[in-house]
């Protein structure tokens, strides 16, 4: 990944709205006393990760996009689905037969169709007489 002002914009839209990620990324460049650069140097960005760390909470999903986390330290993992506990065979099998004997409930009788009305006949409209 790039390590420019794009790339700052495009990792903070993982947290903020369009216009937000951009006025917070100019916030934070011009807080670590630096420009909007196509690229910046590990010390500079870290800087700018640090202005954004003073500012900002719940940004764990920034700091993966970046790379660089505000303490310098490795940027945590991106959050990752919940595994499923595996269950011992046994319990696994003895769980599937007990759904199978279960009975399966009756679903709800459909209700009849209302009946549609006969469309009325239209009389002609009346002649005016002149």
């Amino acid at each position: 990944m790039s390590n420019g002002y794009d790339a700052l914009v495009s990792s903070l839209e993982t947290r903020f709205d369009y216009q937000s990620a951009r006025t917070v990324a100019k916030e934070a460049v011009a807080a670590a006393g630096l420009k909007e650069q196509a690229k910046y140097s590990p010390a500079e960005l870290q800087s700018v990760v640090d202005a954004l760390g003073a500012v900002g909470t719940d940004m764990d999903r920034v700091w993966s996009a970046v790379g660089v986390s505000p303490s310098g330290a490795p940027a945590p993992a991106a959050p990752a689905a919940p595994a499923k506990a595996e269950k011992p065979a046994k319990e696994a099998k003895a769980e599937d037969e007990a759904k199978a004997e279960e009975a399966p409930a009756e679903k709800p009788a459909a209700k009849p169709a209302a009946k549609k009305k006969a469309a009325a006949k239209k009389k002609p409209a009346a002649k005016k007489k002149k």
